[in-house]
């Protein structure tokens, strides 16, 4: 059961993330839902996006609708009620202000279908998890809208689960290439030394960049653009300084300018690595690492076989492929109701 790897993760906030659009979320959603409900833990839904839309308007395919139990809690906008076939009363009205007009608290009567649209901010679904909290929720759901990995920051979620499959790539090989990727990311592994930490707070308290290394006195480099300039090119750049703590994104112009410069960056969790795989593998090649302040948990990975485009790739060819990938992470294949799980 998907949702027993949830639970056995101690995750209370799970964000649900897919590596490309259709590759499942929608899927792995709804098995949570109907085994949490099974097994008597209260619910809220909401989405970074929008979420239950019933047809692709792009490759003019139906889409598998978000299903909510009896006394499931969501938050949508007032203008996505039209699109919901679940019976729900009002909650609250949050004042949290949407292009679909403001965002709602309801709580779920009669099950049915729900459209999870309107909250836009990370910001906004932090305080809606504590008013779902408030309302008795245990276990907060957070969908993350295609090309939105802020959701699986450890800001806003305690945990994740990795949807991927056959809407990935057109062949086993390609979705194995890019479900590595993936997890190359939300697996960087975490700082381990008192330095290391100490220059990840000051980077994450500051707003700036912070060179240092485990025998350097940490410096601030104000207004440098490593984009545009090497980090040693600074004035207060430490002689023996071997590491970089960045507070925003890593991309392959920040690893350019970084590489021979430094050994280590460091970011404040996964989801800040913007770099492409191969600027990362140059890196590395070069002695370097990344390492992340905050690691990412993941309950599982969920595969699916079937693209909504209509193609179908090798059910148990894919299922071994990502399992040997995942190694020690649950996979579990929600379209057919089955699952195989990796050896601890």
């Amino acid at each position: 059961m998907l949702f027993e790897h949830v639970r056995a993760a101690g995750i209370k906030r799970l964000a649900i993330v897919g590596i490309a659009k259709h590759a499942g979320k929608t899927t792995a959603l709804n098995t949570i839902v109907a085994e949490a409900a099974e097994a008597g833990i209260p619910l809220s839904l909401q989405s970074i996006g929008v979420d239950g839309e019933r047809f692709d308007a792009l490759i003019k395919a139906a889409k598998p609708a978000v299903q909510a139990v009896a006394g499931t809690l969501i938050a949508t906008a007032a203008e996505a009620l039209e699109e919901c076939t679940a019976r729900m009363t009002l909650v609250e009205a949050t004042g949290i202000p949407s292009a679909m007009g403001e965002i709602l608290i309801l709580r779920v009567a009669e099950a049915g279908n729900v459209l999870l649209a309107g909250v836009r901010q990370v910001a906004h679904a932090k305080e809606l998890n504590g008013r779902f909290e408030k309302w008795g929720a245990q276990l907060h759901i957070i969908d993350g809208a295609f090309d939105r990995m802020a959701c699986a920051s450890p800001d806003l979620s305690d945990g994740i689960v990795l949807a991927t499959g056959a809407s990935v790539g057109r062949t086993v090989e390609s979705v194995v290439r890019e479900t590595k990727a993936a997890l190359a990311r939300l697996r960087m592994p975490a700082v381990t030394q008192d330095w290391q930490r100490q220059l990840a707070a000051l980077a994450r308290t500051s707003g700036c960049i912070w060179a240092g290394g485990p025998s350097v006195t940490p410096r601030m480099l104000p207004d440098i653009n490593l984009l545009l300039h090497p980090p040693d090119s600074h004035p207060d750049w430490p002689q023996e300084a071997m590491a970089l703590a960045l507070p925003g994104v890593v991309t392959d112009g920040v690893l350019e300018m970084a590489t021979g410069v430094v050994t280590t960056l460091i970011v404040k969790d996964g989801t800040r690595m913007m770099a492409s795989p191969l600027q990362w593998k140059r890196f590395e090649h070069q002695g370097g690492r990344i390492l992340a302040e905050v690691p990412i948990r993941i309950a599982a990975v969920t595969v699916n076989s079937v693209s909504l485009s209509g193609y179908r790739l090798p059910q148990q060819e894919l299922l071994a492929s990502i399992r040997a990938l995942a190694k020690d992470l649950p996979v579990v294949d929600c379209k057919e109701g089955a699952h195989e799980q990796t050896e601890s």
